[in-house]
């Protein structure tokens, strides 16, 4: 399994932080990347709280403007799945890169899900965010939603696809 850095870029284009992880897996749909979270603090996200030492299983899809991050505490329980909106991942040489669009979708392991940061990515709307790529984040958070309702990889859930969820 060989080493490779993820690189995490705003709206703007300004580079805001790295981390490192091993692929795992690769497929024509998609990498996954086993990371450690081994940041500051312990920063909580909506009812989710990072810890030192929770893996993180990210999965991403090249062409798609979405990454789906697996939560697990250190022993593997499920905590949830962050699932971030973005320009489409870009791969060279060992390293992932994207721009983050803001939106973000957070999804429980009972099924429940919530938008965070709504309010930053209309304000990043009326600051000169690209209409194409507002429209383009919209449309990557209705596929992650669908996707999460469904159960479809990688979100799992205790019982069968959930429905009828907001």
């Amino acid at each position: 399994m060989s080493a490779i850095t993820v690189r995490k870029h705003d709206w703007h284009g300004r580079f805001r932080y790295a981390w490192s992880g091993r692929l795992v897996d690769r497929t024509a749909d998609h990498l996954t990347i086993e990371a450690i979270w081994n940041g500051p603090g312990e920063p909580r996200v909506g009812e989710i709280t990072f810890t030192m030492g929770d893996r993180f299983l990210e999965y991403y899809y090249p062409g798609k403007g979405y990454a789906i991050w697996q939560i697990e505490t250190a022993d593997g329980n499920l905590k949830g799945w962050y699932c971030n909106i973005s320009t489409p991942v870009e791969e060279r040489e060992g390293t992932l890169s994207f721009r983050d669009l803001l939106l973000d979708l957070l999804v429980y392991p009972d099924g429940r899900m919530a938008v965070l940061d709504r309010e930053e990515f209309e304000a990043a709307q009326s600051e000169g965010l690209d209409p194409r790529e507002g429209a383009a984040a919209e449309s990557a958070l209705a596929e992650v939603r669908a996707n999460a309702r469904m159960g479809a990889a990688p979100f799992r859930y205790a019982g069968a696809p959930i429905t009828g969820l907001s």
